[in-house]
């Protein structure tokens, strides 16, 4: 075979190559929909913290006691903590408050400690969500019988789950405290106080 014929041949080969490569390109298209809903969920206060502010010596002098950090079940302790998460899906809002209902009162005589007051400190809210709540109470002295505002989320705020600690790992045995006047009377007792967490669907102004 000549060099003419094999030239030949090679080109009627690649022009079929490309005319074969030219008709399979050819193509269909249709779309499909990707669908994803959602049912609203709960707003609910998941849980709180009791202090404990340990056991002392009578004194005369006035005195702050500090309560302990909230110790979890695998034994790590964490600052003390409210938990609220808003599943609802609204946006509506929500607003966390506290009352400590009485003085704190003695086991066997029912006498109260009086003067005696919960200080909280170094309040913050943390959350794995990113429209946190603005309104957050950083400190306050609580009052037996007033409530007191702790977070206030408003529209579009704090939706998912979201903590309100008293501290850090840092000062979390010394951001919840108990001041006692050295002039109270103090019985060799164990005093206690009720402190009673509202989670409201709204907040209010």
């Amino acid at each position: 075979m000549d060099l003419k014929n094999i030239l030949a041949i090679l080109t009627v080969t690649t022009l079929g190559g490309a005319l074969a490569t030219t008709a399979s390109a050819a193509e269909e298209t249709k779309d499909s929909n990707g669908v994803a809903s959602f049912e609203t969920g709960d707003l609910t206060l998941d849980f709180v913290s009791s202090f404990d502010f340990g056991n002392h010596p009578i004194s005369k002098n006035d005195e702050i006691y500090s309560a302990a950090a909230q110790q979890l079940d695998d034994g790590r302790t964490v600052p003390n903590y409210a938990q609220v998460t808003d599943l609802r899906g609204t946006g509506n809002g929500w607003r966390l408050n506290v009352q400590q209902q009485s003085q704190f009162i003695a086991t066997k005589d029912g006498k109260e400690l009086e003067g005696a007051q919960i200080q909280f400190e170094n309040g913050v809210v943390t959350s794995e969500s990113t429209n946190a709540p603005q309104d957050v109470t950083q400190s306050v002295n609580l009052t037996p019988g007033v409530s007191e505002k702790i977070v206030m989320a408003n529209e579009n705020e704090g939706t998912g789950t979201w903590v309100y600690g008293l501290g850090d790992d840092s000062t979390k045995e010394e951001s919840v405290h108990l001041a006692v006047p050295g002039k109270s009377f103090k019985a060799a007792d164990s005093y206690k106080t009720i402190l009673t967490w509202a989670l409201l669907d709204a907040p209010e102004n």
